[in-house]
């Protein structure tokens, strides 16, 4: 995959349109999964945080490092997925 995280406009050098569009796409889709069954996950997740990629979802985790290291351990990037803090008593955030 590609890191789009990386700072200055090389970031997008040698990617194709085509994959560009992929890359985005797939954020937007599991940002709304994520979206779609926040309620499921926070009752099922309260104040943990979790992530997305590909719709799987990765953790639990206690804290945003923590997620980080458990995404990084089974050899995925973890600027690739969509990570949320699950608070049922706030409206959420999404990363």
């Amino acid at each position: 995959m590609t890191n789009l995280k990386t700072s200055g406009s090389d970031a997008l050098n040698g990617i194709s349109p085509q994959e560009f569009a992929r890359l985005i796409k797939m954020g937007y889709a599991d940002a709304l999964r994520l979206e779609e069954f926040r309620a499921e996950l926070n009752e099922k997740f309260p104040r943990q945080w979790i992530a997305v990629l590909d719709s799987e979802i990765i953790g639990p985790a206690p804290t945003a490092e923590a997620l980080r290291a458990m995404v990084c351990d089974q050899g995925l990037d973890p600027s690739q997925s969509t990570s949320a803090y699950l608070d049922p008593d706030e409206q959420g955030w999404i990363l």
